[in-house]
Parts: C-alpha cells; structure tokens; sequence
C-alpha cells in the first residue's frame, strides 16, 4: 500500500512540474519586472517602498528590450508600488489586461491613467492616495472585489456599462462627498456604501438620458441627486479646470468638438499664461479673454492659468521680461529668469512656503510646493499667482 502511494505522488509531480510557468525578475529602465521567457510576456514587479523627497512619474510602457528579446507587458503584480512616498503619477498602457493588486500607500499618487485594453482589476484599495478624478476604460470588464477611493476623489468615471464590481464602492472617511459619479450604465449594476447616518455618497450621479426615473426607484441610488447628461451614446470627455484652495471645477463636455471658454481675473490681476494639457494657449486669448480649445480628444483635459499682478499706470522696468512661471503636479517651474533673480514663493496669507531661492540663470528653477493650493511667486520684481 505505501509503495502504491509513494508510486502515485511522484508521477503526479513528473506530470504538473511542466505546468507551473517559470519567471525571472529584471529590472529594465529602473522598472522591475517578472518576465515570462517562453511567452515573451512581463508583469510589472515590486517596485515598493521607494521613499524620499523627490517626486517622479511612473510611464509603464507597453514593450521592452532584455537580452536581445522584445517583452509585452500584460499585468501588474499585487502591491506593486506599495509605501511608495514618490509617485506622483501612473500611466498603464493598452496592453496591461490585468492590474492584479492594489495601489495601497502611494501616498503621493495624483493621477492614474488607465488605458483602453484593460479588462480586469482585482483587489482595487487606493485609499490612502492623493487621487482626484479616476477614469474606468471603456474596455474594463470587472473589478472582482470592492474598491475604496480616497477621500480627495473628486471625479468618477465608468466608461463601459456592463461593468462589474464585485464589492461595495466606497470613499474613505466619507459622510457626504463631493464627487461627482458619471455611469454610462442604464441600469445601477454595482452597490456603494456610505457613512452611517448618510443616505448620499455623492454629490451628483450622472446617468444616460432616459435613465434617471430607474436609479431613482432603486436604493441606495434613490438618495442621491441623479442627472442625465448628452445622448444616449455621446462620447464625451472631462475637463478639468484648477481652482487652487477651492479645488477643481470638472465638466463633461463632447469629444470630437472644439468648447470656447471665457477667463476672468480678480481685480489687479491679469492673465500670464494658459496651458491646455501642457499646450501653451496663451496667444489664443482673444480680446475678452475668451479662447477656444483645441478639438477634445483626451479622455481627461486640464486647463491651468497663471496670473500676474496689474499695477496700473506703473511701468515696471525689469530684466526678466521673459520670465515664464508655470506650476503642475506640485511644482513650479520658473524659466527665463536672469542669473541672480530672487524666487521666493508664499501662500494667501503672506507667510513665505520655502526657503527663497536665487536663479542660476540657465534652464528653469523647481519649487515644490503642495497641490491644489493657491501660491503667489515672487521673481525679482514680477509677482505670479498659481494654483499647482
């Protein structure tokens, strides 16, 4: 009997061996990856507990070279990027079909662009996460557990109206938030929970036109303040525009199409300079301040305007005439000023943000400051008001 056992033990090893596909972890591009050498195939690896001051993009791109060989990357491996204090921002490209984990702890984490081709997502917690709007492809199929967004999520979109959620949807430390939810479901096709004593988790739910008397007939949808939005199949888009302390006013707006906008400053203010998804618009601005965008395409469009004070009836002759003050994900990037200049950078309220600094003279100057703050710059003569 026990040689019967021990027969039968080792023949189903000699059998399942060849079944278990066998990976090496490299690192390409500072990017670990655990690469499948059969199928040409890499799974983005640990890239955790990467800390320090310094703030970086994570682009994963679709193919790399390693040893002579071309790999495709499919999947992201759980906890990729856990306690990772860096990162700012996160692009998943179109050939990644499974996210297999959570972005638990990217403390920094600002943006997360998920590309069309994306089908499956599992264990989704970005709680502790700096996040402000969130886009689900149109492509993304399930999302096998529940996932919870953290309590700066302003923006939610779900693309593909058969989606799935396998869990409850939740915001962290949510009563009652101020996120707007845009489904293109017909149908309410996952469940939410909110804070005890609340019966709203959003501030608005937008759904397809002819669908609103449904979610308004089914709990927990029928708490909340539900609109219809464009055509039934409009594809439509999100434009963002930075308000600074106030936080960002977000609209759905056609894609295909090109939207005029009108811009107005505070009093002793006037416009510097208008960026569009990293396009300078500024020689756009018609008389009245009004400019028109280019066609929308982006599924996510950021306008960010920077203001310079006004001193009427004053001349200010300076040597920074081409001083350009911009300010994204953090940082203000100062160019064109003259070696010597001095940048110092302060909130509302007067009170000095960090140490002033002096122009080398040569490239641009990185301050880094906090998001979603209104911050006054100061370079030598010129005064600048941004909202990073």
């Amino acid at each position: 009997m026990k040689k019967t056992l021990l027969t039968f033990l080792l023949l189903l090893t000699t059998v399942a061996t060849p079944l278990w596909a066998a990976t090496k972890t490299v690192t390409v591009g500072s990017i670990v990856y655990n690469i499948d050498e059969e199928n040409l195939t890499a799974e983005v690896g640990s890239n955790a507990n990467i800390t320090g001051t310094s703030k970086r993009t994570f682009n994963i791109p679709s193919t790399f070279t390693y040893s002579g060989k071309t790999y495709t990357v499919t999947s992201i491996q759980s906890r990729a990027f856990y306690n990772d204090t860096t990162i700012i921002s996160i692009t998943v490209p179109g050939t990644v079909t499974k996210v297999n984990g959570e972005f638990t702890y990217v403390k920094n984490l600002q943006e997360l662009h998920l590309s069309e081709g994306l089908v499956e997502w599992s264990g989704s917690t970005l709680q502790y996460t700096k996040l402000v709007n969130l886009v689900f492809p149109k492509s993304l199929k399930a999302i096998n557990s529940g996932i919870t967004l953290p309590k700066s999520i302003k923006y939610i979109c779900i693309k593909n109206p058969d989606m799935t959620i396998g869990g409850d949807l939740k915001i962290s430390y949510s009563y009652y938030s101020s996120t707007t939810l845009v489904t293109y479901s017909k149908t309410p096709n996952f469940t939410y929970a909110t804070s005890s004593g609340s019966s709203r988790l959003f501030q608005k739910v937008f759904v397809p036109r002819g669908c609103k008397e449904v979610y308004s007939a089914i709990k927990p949808w029928s708490g909340e303040t539900i609109e219809e939005f464009g055509a039934e199949d409009a594809e439509q888009a999100e434009l963002r525009i930075a308000q600074g302390d106030y936080g960002s006013v977000v609209m759905n707006v056609d894609k295909g199409v090109q939207h005029t906008i009108k811009l107005e400053c505070g009093e002793g203010w006037k416009i510097a300079r208008v960026m569009f998804n990293e396009t300078d618009m500024t020689d756009n601005l018609d008389a009245d301040n009004s400019f028109t965008t280019p066609e929308i395409t982006d599924d996510s469009n950021l306008l960010s305007v920077t203001y310079e004070e006004s001193l009427a009836g004053v001349e200010t002759v300076t040597d920074d005439a081409n001083v350009s003050v911009t300010a994204r994900h953090g940082l203000i990037t100062v160019s064109g000023a003259t070696a010597g200049t001095r940048i110092s950078v302060y909130d509302l309220s007067g009170a000095l943000q960090s140490p002033a600094i002096t122009a080398a003279g040569s490239g641009s100057e990185m301050i880094e400051t906090a998001p979603g703050a209104v911050r006054i710059v100061r370079v030598g003569s010129r005064t600048f008001k941004v909202m990073p």
